[in-house]
């Protein structure tokens, strides 16, 4: 197992290398621990709490950051409608892709963490390595 993971940690760095830095928000904070272990620029999220809305204040500070910080992708979740995702990135050039920190279409059993991580790795390499904006 210890070298199925060293391996899993070698590929994901390496997928993850020409994105590092990007910024990115996400629809609410749940891969801090990714975040920092693969070296990406979380710059916040739409929702503190998954289960309650943002201000309109919040929004704006949102639109705003995706603006000043060049964003490039605005992460939402499959379990959660993107409707907040589709306000705060209207015509700001940002593209945005599921991040699917659960691993909600993922069967139970000892390859879900491998996939899990590689789903993640997947959706940040494609977003953040888009050219918008």
């Amino acid at each position: 197992m210890q070298s199925k993971l060293a391996a899993l940690d070698t590929t994901l760095q390496a997928r993850l290398e020409p994105v590092k830095g990007r910024p990115f928000i996400q629809f609410h904070d749940s891969v801090q621990y990714f975040e920092a272990r693969y070296g990406l620029k979380g710059l916040g999220a739409i929702n503190l709490e998954p289960d309650d809305s943002p201000s309109a204040r919040r929004i704006g500070d949102i639109q705003n950051l995706i603006a000043d910080q060049n964003v490039r992708c605005v992460f939402r979740e499959p379990q959660y409608s993107d409707r907040l995702v589709r306000i705060v990135i209207a015509d700001s050039g940002a593209s945005s892709a599921t991040l699917d920190p659960l691993g909600v279409p993922f069967s139970p059993g000892p390859e879900l963490y491998f996939q899990l991580m590689e789903g993640i790795a997947t959706a940040m390499r494609e977003c953040l390595g888009s050219t918008a904006p």
